[in-house]
């Protein structure tokens, strides 16, 4: 399932009002190279009126805080008024996305079709995934 949400910023400069909104698309967001760039989505918002990072009116937006609203899928989890949590999302998104490429393995090899009846097992599973996600990227790195 994909997860959404709007992002907007309101900010003056020069005597004109700018406001600009984009919807995020957070599995996007979350397969980048650096999920956690806080500037990926100030980046969103300035391309979407016309604007890059070399601007003054950029560095005018950063000192702007970002609300958000209409979350989807996930994101529904994660927002509070109108701010988003953002490190709980990437928690239960990449718990999600672990999940995903284990449950295939205890289906095929332990007749297990629903994890979430064993969560030890499950846990066990995710654990292995990550460690050996940890060791490719450290391969990677060499």
């Amino acid at each position: 399932m994909n997860s959404s949400i709007d992002a907007e910023v309101t900010f003056d400069f020069q005597g004109i009002r700018h406001t600009p909104t984009v919807t995020v698309n957070l599995h996007r967001m979350m397969s980048r190279q650096h999920p956690d760039d806080s500037l990926y989505i100030y980046d969103l918002l300035a391309a979407s009126i016309g604007m890059d990072q070399y601007r003054h009116e950029y560095d005018v937006m950063l000192m702007h805080p970002i609300r958000f609203s209409n979350p989807v899928g996930l994101a529904c989890d994660f927002i509070q008024g109108t701010a988003f949590d953002f490190e709980g999302f990437a928690d239960r998104w990449e718990q999600q996305q672990a999940l995903h490429q284990v449950e295939p393995i205890a289906k095929s090899i332990m007749s297990i079709s629903n994890l979430e009846q064993h969560p030890e097992l499950r846990d066990a599973l995710i654990a292995c995934y990550r460690k050996g996600q940890n060791s490719r990227k450290s391969l990677r790195n060499l």
